[in-house]
C-alpha cells in the first residue's frame, strides 16, 4: 500500500495483516511531518496524493511504523518544473520532491524524538524494501567484476 496517510489506512493494513493477508504498506517524509494546515494559503507546494492529513493521522503512522504495521519509509520524489509549481492550487500538478531530503525529514521526525533508532531507520528505507521487491543480497554483476582482484 504505497503512501499510507491517513489513520484509517493504518487500520486497513492492521487488520488485513493480523487475517494473515500479505500486504505491505508504506509511508512518506510529508505525510510523517506536514498537516493539512500547510493548505490553508493554497500554496501548490504543498499539493500532493493522497493528500496531506491531520496531527492525528500523522500519529497514527508513526504508532504504525513503530508496530510493524508500516513496512517501509518511502520518498515519494515526484519532482515538478517551478513553473508547473507557480500555477494556481487548482490547476498545479500534485507532487513534491522527496529524494534529497528524505534522509534528513525522517531524522528529524523519528530519530531525534527517539521514535526510532538510526539503524532500524536505514532499514525502513534500504532492507525492507529490498526484501520485499526481492532484491537479490548478493552484490549486482557489474560490482562483482569490480571487486574482483
Amino acid at each position: 500500500m504505497a503512501h499510507v496517510s491517513a489513520a484509517a489506512s493504518v487500520e486497513l493494513v492492521r487488520a488485513a495483516k493480523a487475517r494473515g493477508i500479505r500486504v505491505t504498506a508504506e509511508v512518506t517524509p510529508h505525510h510523517l511531518t506536514l498537516t493539512e494546515e500547510a493548505c490553508c494559503d493554497y500554496d501548490p507546494n504543498f499539493k500532493m496524493s493522497p493528500p496531506l492529513r491531520t496531527r492525528k493521522d500523522i500519529e497514527a503512522c508513526i504508532r504504525g511504523l513503530c508496530d510493524g504495521t508500516i513496512d517501509c519509509l518511502a520518498s515519494d520524489h515526484a519532482p515538478h518544473g517551478a513553473e508547473e509549481k507557480e500555477l494556481e492550487f487548482l490547476y498545479a500538478p500534485f507532487g513534491v520532491i522527496g529524494l534529497e531530503s528524505a534522509l534528513a525529514v525522517y531524522v528529524k521526525a523519528l530519530v531525534e524524538p527517539g521514535t526510532m533508532s538510526w539503524s532500524d531507520l536505514i532499514r525502513r528505507m534500504t532492507v525492507h524494501p529490498a526484501g520485499i521487491l526481492r532484491v537479490p543480497k548478493e552484490p549486482w554483476p557489474s560490482e562483482r567484476t569490480r571487486m574482483s582482484p
